[in-house]
């Protein structure tokens, strides 16, 4: 993860107030930490876990261009 690179989350369909604000958390949780090794937002841990899974896929496609 680069320091100045950013996130986008282009679609999601969690429940409003809950899994899309952890879902915005957690971006900014890996981002800030630099690693996908972050807990998991409380009450909405299949959301934290997808957005992890989702970055580390990102960070292996980047990976592959290099």
């Amino acid at each position: 993860i680069k320091q100045d690179s950013g996130y986008l989350i282009v679609e999601q369909h969690e429940t409003p107030g809950l899994g899309d604000a952890a879902a915005e958390s957690m971006a900014e949780l890996i981002k800030e930490q630099q690693t996908v090794n972050v807990d998991a937002v409380t009450s909405a841990t299949i959301t934290s876990e997808a957005i992890k899974t989702a970055v580390n896929d990102c960070i292996q496609q980047a990976k592959r261009k290099e």
